[in-house]
Formats: structure tokens, C-alpha cells, sequence
């Protein structure tokens, strides 16, 4: 009987305790939304502060429409930019017209400009000469470097020969295709032949054409 009155009153105590957290609770939430109702009450009846209240939700509604729509924009910069490759990988015409942006396209294509530049430099003496000894400096400097079979550098050296004519007597230059296995100077006797024509180069590799989609 002791212990189930001990138990008994135990219980009652318990209840009690959650009946007064319960009251405070309700108390406590009751007395918010007073408190709520009565500030919404003041702000209605304040014309002013009714304004303000409207130009700060406006305005931070437009803060958030736009900084959503800049987020978009620059993921959008930064994905055509860095994840999609350049159309041309390198120019004559200036490193930064060529290059994604990033300081080692730059650097490449700034590097690739000033041997351009020595090219013209070293070729442009011999384009209109006809001395054996100015014709064979000529020949070094357009095709040092490369691999090509002997019969196939002369034909090169008329070609680049009758483009440096051409742009001394100012007719329509011609088209030329060159192919063959890599590593044997196309690019390189490319670039010469550019410099001897006096034109600006652009290289473009067709692979980075299919990832630029319908851009």
C-alpha cells in the first residue's frame, strides 16, 4: 500500500508539471501572436510605415530576381569561357583574340605573335631575291625545322615564292591544302608561308568546332 501510494502521488506530481508547462506554453504563445496582431495593428494604422514596408519587400525582391539572373548570367560567362574551347587556338593577330582568357593561352599566343614577327623579319629579305646564296638563305629560313621529302620542299618554296609575288604585284592569292602525317611541320611552313604573303594566320582545329553545339 506504501509504494502504490508513493507511486500514486509520483504521478499526480508528474501531471501536475505538465499541466503548468502546458499552461506557460499556451500562455507564451498566446502573448506572441498578441503581441504580433498588435504590431501589425500599429504598422496598418501608420500610413508611412505601410510605404516603407512596401519598398523594402519590393526592393529586396528585386535584389533577389537579380542577383539570381547575374548568378545565371555569369555561370553561363564562365561555362563559355573555360569549358568550351576557343575557335581558334592561336592567331597572328593578337594573343587575346584567340584564347579562352586564361594567362597561359595568353602567354602562348603572345609568344606565337612575337615569332611571327621574327619570321617576317627573317624572311621578308629574301622573298624578292635572285641570287643562288639569297634564294638558299630563303629556303633555310622557310623550312628549318620541318621534314619534308626534297621534291616535295621545292614545290613548297615555289609556292611560297609566287605568294610573296603576289603581294608585291597585289593580284588575288591562291588556295593552298597541305595533308600528311604530323610532326612534319605543316603548321610551322603555314605560319612562314603567312609571313611571306605579309598576311595574318589563324589556327583551327575541327575537333573544337563540335563541342561549341549550336553556338
Amino acid at each position: 500500500r506504501t509504494e502504490r501510494s508513493s507511486q500514486d502521488l509520483k504521478l499526480s506530481e508528474l501531471k501536475e508539471r505538465g499541466k503548468a508547462t502546458r499552461d506557460a506554453a499556451i500562455e507564451a504563445i498566446q502573448e506572441s501572436f498578441s503581441t504580433l496582431g498588435n504590431g501589425v495593428k500599429t504598422l496598418l494604422s501608420d500610413e508611412k510605415r505601410c510605404i516603407a514596408l512596401c519598398a523594402v519587400c519590393t526592393a529586396g525582391a528585386l535584389g533577389i530576381f537579380a542577383a539570381r539572373h547575374a548568378t545565371r548570367i555569369a555561370a553561363n560567362y564562365v561555362q563559355a569561357r573555360l569549358a568550351r574551347p576557343a575557335l581558334v587556338r592561336e592567331t597572328s593577330r593578337g594573343y587575346g583574340i584567340a584564347t579562352t582568357g586564361l594567362l597561359p593561352n595568353a602567354l602562348a599566343n603572345l609568344v606565337s605573335r612575337v615569332e611571327f614577327m621574327t619570321d617576317i623579319a627573317v624572311l621578308s629579305p629574301h622573298t624578292r631575291g635572285g641570287e643562288s646564296g639569297t634564294r638558299d638563305a630563303f629556303a633555310t629560313a622557310l623550312l628549318q625545322g620541318t621534314a619534308f621529302e626534297p621534291n616535295l620542299e621545292a614545290q613548297l618554296l615555289r609556292v611560297a615564292a609566287s605568294a610573296a609575288n603576289t603581294r608585291h604585284h597585289r593580284a588575288p592569292f591562291r588556295h593552298a591544302l597541305l595533308h600528311g602525317p604530323p610532326g612534319t611541320g605543316k603548321t610551322m611552313y603555314a605560319k612562314r608561308l603567312a609571313a611571306c604573303a605579309g598576311m595574318d594566320y589563324a589556327i583551327a582545329s575541327g575537333g573544337d568546332v563540335a563541342p561549341l553545339g549550336r553556338d
